[in-house]
């Protein structure tokens, strides 16, 4: 994708070729809620929680056992290249000018998609909306941190030639202050993250397709709810054939998939900004169990940058969208979504 955009292997390739490795190995956003509620003690005036009032039933047990090991990881390796690392592998720091800037920028959309999920499965959550509103602005600002001691950790250890040249970045990063026991460690800490994501990713994909069925936007076999676990099954289930079926198409499509994601991912931020503005001026009034200190003023800059990372998939910008394979992927999805759109019951959707 970025040897199409820029004509050579320069430092932006290379540089979001290893953020994709690295953030493949170690995926946040189950981990940084966990450890958030565990660090601050975050208590409602009626209930202490944990993830486990987060998440319903066995998808607590198997986030709570995957988290463990992913932390361990990181702290491990970000403390061994703070000791072994050297800054000269770091420089130049910056290279390509604006165009290795928006190679990595339109990424970062996709690294924080995962907390979403949390809203998503909202009504199943047994906790003031307060508390979670302000351990869900937790969990992100602690994401923010851990990306970015990550990429810290891997170039105190690797230099641009090293990166370019490696199968898994950040294991090898590992390799080189541990040996082969921390690429193992490495190894074993992504395969959790990864794990810890799909797992929150079902309870929250699940949930959305849930809503949206059961507001005439989706079949609505997919709005059913399962007789004894009253889960929305029929949606889980088509999560999981998706799923299945998504690694046979092969790297390069998954890719184009994640890249053209990335687009909708920063229309939907928009979207949500612009709600939350709208909601501000025309219901001022109503209950706000969580309010946004400084509401306009974030929502406005939310609504702004949103609208500046969508410019960037654009024609013309250097991270743009390939044509035609990414396009084309956009253009079916928006035309999935208007025939969906005017299939609905018109009577259901007025009342």
């Amino acid at each position: 994708r970025n040897a199409h955009h820029q004509g050579a292997q320069g430092h932006g390739f290379q540089l979001h070729s290893y953020l994709l490795q690295s953030m493949e190995a170690m995926s946040l956003c189950p981990l940084m809620v966990r450890v958030s509620l565990h660090l601050l003690q975050v208590r409602s005036t009626t209930v202490s929680f944990d993830l486990g009032d987060l998440l319903p039933g066995r998808a607590v047990v198997l986030g709570r056992r995957l988290a463990r090991p992913v932390l361990v990881a990181g702290v491990a390796f970000v403390a061994g290249a703070g000791v072994a690392g050297d800054f000269s592998n770091m420089q130049p720091l910056l290279k390509d000018g604006f165009s290795g800037i928006t190679l990595v920028l339109v990424m970062v959309p996709f690294m924080f998609v995962g907390f979403d999920t949390i809203p998503q499965a909202a009504e199943e959550i047994d906790l003031p909306f307060r508390d979670i509103g302000v351990v869900l602005m937790i969990a992100v600002a602690m994401a923010i941190a851990w990306y970015s001691l990550i990429i810290l950790g891997v170039g105190l250890m690797m230099d641009g030639e090293a990166i370019a040249g490696a199968a898994l970045v950040t294991a090898e990063a590992s390799a080189r202050i541990y040996g082969e026991p921390g690429a193992i460690l490495l190894l074993v800490a992504g395969l959790a993250g990864i794990l810890t994501s799909w797992n929150a990713f079902i309870v929250g994909g699940s949930r959305a397709i849930y809503a949206l069925a059961r507001a005439g936007l989706l079949p609505a076999k997919l709005g059913e709810l399962h007789p004894r676990y009253t889960t929305p099954h029929n949606a889980i289930l088509l999560i999981g054939a998706l799923s299945i079926l998504g690694p046979f198409f092969g790297r390069p499509v998954l890719v184009w998939v994640v890249d053209a994601g990335g687009l909708g991912i920063v229309i939907a931020y928009a979207m949500v900004a612009w709600s939350f503005l709208v909601l501000r001026r025309k219901e001022p009034e109503l209950p706000r169990p969580y309010r946004v200190p400084y509401g306009k003023t974030v929502g406005y800059l939310a609504l702004l940058l949103s609208v500046g990372l969508a410019l960037l998939y654009l024609p013309g910008s250097p991270a743009a969208l390939l044509w035609p394979q990414e396009w084309a992927i956009v253009m079916a999805w928006m035309a999935l979504g208007a025939l969906l759109f005017s299939l609905r019951p018109k009577s259901r959707h007025s009342s």
